[in-house]
């Protein structure tokens, strides 16, 4: 029975015929030919309409002929016009019963069908109908074969089947489907594993599939199993049953739609950041899942264990591992959300698999798999670190550290005891650095690309410096995130001497300071006095001012550099108002530099007795004028301004040495009524990092 028409609840009978001795042929000497029609009984009842069933040329059956004494089993054949016909041994001409399809394994006794084969395995070939598989019983009376089903079929629908796949197997959890069966026997439990399944091969082709699956009636147990096989036996698909199955005598079963596996490209994986808990005392690595939609579950394993134990994704999604296993717990996960697991293996492949599942753990057929490589720590080369034993914060020396990193970088900086260092992390740097991204560890983000960062103070002894990637989270909440770059430095402390070299020392005495760029040359006589011994100068003298000091710094090159200063003094102005003196510029388009803005650089040679005065690179102006300024407030509560003498500098200054004492001459200070707009006040990183 290949073909299978539908006509709704009824079914086709066969036209009927008589059982004949053939004369027209001469069949192999010892036997007779012999022929009869065959009908299917009607069990429109029983099946609901679900199929039509007609013979077509031919068909097969297996049919019991006797002697009266004795039988023998033989097969029979529909011809074109479909009737049966086969050869039986001369005398076995008595027709008892027969068994569709042709089966060797079927066993017969004087009563009629005594036992039906199921075999383990089914071939469908291009055109057969995939309920030609299903057993009938047969008995002969009258001239007719008139053939019964005795025994329940299961049906399958499995939608999106894949084009490469050839074979489609049922296997039972814990009762045997295959072999001999009497007509009245029922499901039985079994342990022989090869009589748990079923296979039946056909032609490849993608799309809806059907397949029947007879077997005797009864119920089945939670947990069988449908699978699809490629021509390399390599599994493609699997669906576990969640509940029971009744299977019942006559009746075909229809099992409800099942679709295969379905990739969902919109489940994202990825490795976000290692958290270091200081409760726990562990690292956490922290795995996001996005673009889900309805519950899910996950699996997580290393990429080598995924390979050498599923080998594919086909080959986990059908293992025991899922589905109905509620691998994670007793609750799908839903939305987007992070997962954490103990610190993953730095450098280490990993596989994540999401799969869909409903509120039961029944698998959905959904998944996505993503595979993704776990940071490892990288001491970069790119990033450049120098200890300076003495860095110059206005006019103080502090031992301090200079990094260099790309544009762009973020990252933050631990300094500590070598000794330290050694003792609580073992002299690894990335067992420091965990320690320092608890999501609630409140840690300093720079990305300044060339910075000074001094010590408030250090002990003389051995030091590590360390300079690590780190940035905010995306995730709200704030949480710091390793880019697992990093840079480290040790050194050594040793406090410098304070006393004052040659170079700091050239610096010192008086000096006349002559601009030349104006109408009128413009001349100061400086006196420069030791302040701090190699960092720093007290400057009396600009435009003729003795009586307030300014600050001069001296730089590691030997420069001499005078910045905008506040605060220098507090005087009187020709009205009677307290006012604060300030050192400002204002360059050429009226800008003002106030903060700490380079005014003045001028370099020198100890051989000779001229330094050349330079434009600092932060006014980049071809003259700058400097001047002592202050604010007050009139008894009217308006705010004003006062000036006092001023100067010009640029490039075209000189200062020249004073061999000999000169006379000092302080001219007096007009108040000024013009309005005076102050510039902004410049960003200025001064960040201390503790000397464990």
């Amino acid at each position: 029975m290949r073909k299978i028409s539908v006509i709704g609840a009824s079914l086709l009978l066969l036209a009927l015929g008589s059982c004949s001795r053939e004369k027209d042929t001469n069949p192999a000497d010892g036997f007779v030919k012999m022929r009869f029609t065959a009908v299917v009984g009607d069990t429109r009842t029983a099946y609901e309409g679900d199929k039509t069933a007609s013979w077509v040329a031919g068909d097969a059956i297996s049919v019991y002929v006797t002697n009266g004494t004795d039988g023998q089993v033989v097969t029979f054949t529909a011809d074109e016009s479909l009737t049966f016909e086969g050869n039986v041994p001369a005398g076995y001409t008595t027709i008892v019963a027969g068994a569709y399809p042709a089966d060797a394994a079927h066993t017969f006794d004087a009563n009629g069908v005594k036992t039906i084969h199921f075999p383990a395995t089914y071939n469908l070939e291009e055109g057969d109908d995939p309920a030609s598989v299903i057993p009938l019983a047969g008995t002969f009376a009258d001239g007719v074969m008139t053939f019964t089903h005795p025994f329940g079929v299961l049906k399958f629908t499995i939608n999106n089947v894949p084009a490469n796949a050839t074979s489609f197997k049922f296997t039972t959890f814990g009762h045997r489907i295959n072999g001999n069966y009497a007509l009245d026997e029922e499901l039985e439990d079994t342990v022989v594993d090869s009589e748990k399944s079923v296979r039946i091969t056909f032609p490849e082709a993608a799309g809806t599939h059907t397949f029947y699956v007879p077997m005797p009636a009864g119920e089945l147990y939670a947990e069988s199993v449908i699978s699809l096989y490629d021509f390399d036996n390599e599994i493609l698909f699997q669906k576990v049953a969640s509940k029971e199955i009744t299977v019942t005598k006559n009746v075909i079963k229809r099992i409800a739609a099942v679709e295969t596996w379905k990739k969902n490209e919109a489940w994202q994986v990825k490795y976000v950041y290692d958290s270091y808990s200081t409760s726990a005392e562990k690292v956490y690595s922290y795995v996001n899942i996005s673009g889900t939609t309805g519950l899910y579950d996950i699996s997580l394993s290393t990429k080598s264990y995924f390979d050498s134990h599923y080998g594919s994704i086909e080959g986990f999604l059908t293992s025991s591992y899922i589905p109905n296993r509620q691998a994670s717990g007793t609750t799908p996960k839903s939305g987007d959300k992070n997962y954490y697991y103990n610190r993953l293996t730095p450098g280490g492949e990993y596989v994540m698999v999401v799969y869909g599942v409903d509120e039961d753990y029944n698998f959905t057929g959904e998944y996505n798999l993503v595979e993704f490589e776990v940071p490892e720590f990288t001491q970069r080369d790119d990033w450049h670190l120098t200890f300076r034993p003495s860095y110059n914060v206005n006019g103080t020396l502090y031992p301090a550290v200079h990094i260099q990193v790309p544009e762009g970088t973020s990252y933050s900086t631990a300094n500590l005891k070598k000794e330290t260092f050694l003792n609580n992390y073992g002299g690894d740097v990335a067992a420091y650095i965990w320690t320092r991204v608890n999501p609630s560890t409140s840690v300093t983000i720079r990305t300044s690309k060339d910075i000074n960062l001094y010590f408030s103070s250090l002990d003389e002894t051995d030091y590590v410096y360390i300079v690590y990637g780190i940035r905010e989270a995306e995730q709200t909440g704030g949480n710091r995130i390793l880019t697992y770059d990093y840079a480290v430095l040790e050194y050594t402390y040793v406090k410098p001497s304070d006393e004052p070299t040659a170079a700091y020392s050239a610096w010192l005495g008086k000096w006349t300071v002559t601009e030349t760029s104006g109408d009128e040359p413009f001349t100061d006589t400086w006196t420069i006095s030791a302040k701090n011994n190699n960092a720093s100068y007290t400057i009396t003298g600009l435009v003729k001012r003795n009586s307030w000091e300014v600050l001069g710094l001296f730089e590691e090159d030997g420069t001499l550099l005078i910045k905008a200063q506040k605060n220098i003094a507090t005087t009187t102005t020709s009205s009677g108002y307290e006012a604060t003196v300030n050192l400002y510029g204002k360059r050429a388009d009226g800008k003002t530099y106030t903060g700490t803005y380079d005014l003045m650089r001028a370099t020198l040679d100890a051989s000779n007795p001229d330094a050349a005065m330079l434009t600092p690179p932060s006014t980049s102006s071809l003259y700058v004028s400097y001047l002592f300024y202050g604010n007050y407030t009139d008894d009217e509560g308006t705010a004003r301004s006062v000036t006092w003498s001023k100067g010009t500098r640029s490039n075209s200054a000189t200062m020249t040495r004073v061999v000999e004492e000169g006379v000092m001459a302080p001219d007096g200070w007009d108040e000024a009524a013009e309005d005076f707009t102050m510039g902004p006040e410049p960003v200025v990183v001064v960040d201390a990092l503790p000397g464990e």
